[in-house]
């Protein structure tokens, strides 16, 4: 039974506006709790509820909503006929959400704070991101616009306004270009997820992202993007999923990425890297999906990689590597499912050990 059934009636109904009446009878009700419960820990807790959830301005939910309408309305014709019809000022779907709450795709906190946008696959074709304000989405944790045929640049970092709470950033299977902005670190400091894959963004990847502590994915596939794989990204130590494949960058592996010891999955195909197989990253020991495939890498495979027993792809086909294949990745690597290492210059047959893969779906030698 509550000590305080004010209180707790109050909680129970979420209400936002309190009248100085009822924050004086939360404040009894604590104080005529039963002997057993704490008094203060009750005012606190009053207090705090109180005042920590007051209502939210109508202004603020009303200039987030002018935002997105901005950017709504700077998007050509012809818009699909539904995408955005839920994005007006003229009612809302849900009589009891606050504006813009109940639009697609658009997610609230308990507040009213819009917290996520998601609008992929909306067929906005030919839109850019010029007039997307995100600056005035200052509790915005995640951005999902993949999926469209978006053109133009990457937002302009303001780097004088971090967005503290951005966590997620898709913008992938668009029309996007010109450079990632090497001041995206310092304008989204707690990213944890990039995908700006399959778009043309062109240019170097900027070192600035081995400041990104927290990031966990950084999907960057499908571009135009130059200048080599850059060491630092060895200093993003939480990094699960680090995908570059299919962009001309040219280079060595940087023998950093050893230092990744939660990367799961690397893919570096068709990166014109030339160099060998970095022993380090026999370090990395979540690995489960090894991607070396279309380059021009050298020398043998290392035998330190059956240390991995994790992993379940690896494909190092088409390229010049030579030597034998050690027969210790088939007896260790007992998740294996995929093994492609076609199109290099082994002088041995796949070993007798292969039969130890039990798992194994696909070879191709």
């Amino acid at each position: 039974m509550c000590a305080s059934p004010p209180l707790c009636r109050f909680l129970e109904k979420k209400t936002w506006r309190a009248s100085m009446k009822e924050r004086r009878q939360c404040s009894v009700a604590a104080q005529q709790a039963a002997p057993g419960t704490s008094r203060r820990a009750l005012l606190l807790l009053a207090h705090l509820v109180l005042f920590s959830f007051s209502p939210r301005p109508a202004n603020s939910a009303q200039g987030e909503a002018e935002a997105l309408l901005r950017w709504k309305d700077s998007l050509p014709p012809p818009r699909p006929a539904d995408a955005l019809a839920s994005w007006s000022l003229n009612g809302s779907a849900v009589a009891a959400a606050p504006v813009p709450c109940a639009w697609r795709g658009v997610s609230c906190d308990f507040l009213g704070r819009v917290v996520g946008v998601d609008v992929a696959g909306a067929g906005l074709a030919s839109g850019t991101l010029a007039a997307l304000d995100i600056q005035s989405l200052a509790s915005l944790g995640s951005l999902n616009l993949s999926f469209n045929a978006l053109t133009g640049r990457f937002f302009t970092p303001n780097v004088s306004a971090p967005l503290l709470s951005v966590r997620s950033i898709d913008l992938s299977n668009n029309n996007l270009s010109g450079p990632v902005p090497d001041t995206l670190p310092a304008w989204m400091p707690n990213l944890e997820h990039l995908n700006l894959s399959s778009n043309q963004f062109m240019g170097e990847i900027p070192v600035t992202l081995g400041k990104l502590t927290k990031l966990r994915n950084l999907v960057l596939h499908s571009n135009h993007l130059s200048g080599g794989i850059p060491p630092v990204l060895g200093n993003v130590s939480g990094l699960r999923d680090l995908e570059l494949s299919s962009n001309p960058l040219g280079g060595t592996i940087p023998a950093t990425l050893g230092k990744l010891l939660s990367l799961e999955r690397i893919n570096v195909s068709l990166t014109r890297v030339e160099s060998t197989i970095p022993t380090e990253l026999s370090l990395c020991t979540n690995l489960t999906v090894i991607g070396l495939a279309g380059n021009k890498l050298t020398g043998g495979l290392p035998p330190s990689l059956a240390k991995l027993a994790r992993v379940r792809e690896f494909n190092v086909s088409k390229n010049m590597l030579t030597g034998e294949i050690p027969p210790g990745y088939f007896t260790s690597w007992t998740h294996l499912r995929v093994f492609q290492a076609d199109g290099n210059r082994f002088t041995s047959m796949i070993p007798v050990e292969v039969v130890a893969a039990r798992r194994l779906e696909f070879l191709h030698f």
